[in-house]
């Protein structure tokens, strides 16, 4: 979470909208502390989706007797909701800020 945080403090570099060409010498602390909180939030939430999302899964599964009661079942089941739950975090966390 450290890796922009001199952007956090210093800013980061702008560009001009009709160009798009690097402004030399400019930098902006809004536009910083805006990368630096994006980054911080989808850090947050791609771990959160794939821990939180697989455990509140498995509880609800096996409060309704839902889950598979065998041993190949079992870990075709935790297979399964683990990639949907990470597929879901990536999914989310690489979507947020486009």
């Amino acid at each position: 979470m450290f890796s922009r945080y001199s952007d956090f403090i210093s800013g980061v570099g702008v560009s001009d909208e009709r160009t798009e060409k690097k402004i030399e010498g400019k930098l902006s602390k809004i536009a910083g502390r805006k990368v630096f909180m994006q980054m911080a939030l989808s850090r947050f939430i791609m771990p959160t989706f794939c821990v939180v999302g697989p455990t509140a899964s498995f509880y609800f599964l096996s409060s309704l007797n839902l889950l598979p009661k065998g041993a190949v079942g079992k870990h075709l089941s935790s297979l399964i909701i683990c990639g949907i739950f990470l597929e879901l975090g990536l999914t989310l966390a690489l979507g947020a800020f486009p």
